[in-house]
């Protein structure tokens, strides 16, 4: 079985993701950041990224892709989080799923 001449061959995957690996503001965030906010201070502190999983298909004219993020919390208090994730101009989040420990929120 062949794949057809436009899909990236899996060795170019990692060379596509970096461009996602730039700041997109002002604030230093950068895309797929996971962020902890301090509540007093508003300081953030990062949460390292462990493990990304995509699951993608095509359905007609649209992609629809599944992004598994998995983060590590080295931090021993809660913390509000800010998480900024690449969308093209003409995507949409349609359903999220986020789970910290047995809480799972859907929206």
């Amino acid at each position: 079985m062949t794949s057809p001449s436009n899909v990236p061959a899996p060795s170019s995957v990692a060379s596509m993701i970096r461009v996602f690996d730039e700041p997109t503001s002002e604030r230093g965030r950068r895309l797929g950041d996971l962020l902890g906010i301090e509540p007093r201070s508003r300081a953030t502190k990062p949460f390292p990224l462990v493990r990304v999983v995509v699951r993608a298909r095509v359905v007609g004219d649209c992609s629809i892709t599944e992004l598994e993020e998995h983060y590590a919390n080295p931090y021993r208090k809660p913390l509000d989080v800010v998480h900024t994730i690449p969308l093209p101009a003409d995507g949409a989040v349609t359903a999220f799923e986020l789970r910290a420990g047995e809480r799972c929120v859907r929206g």
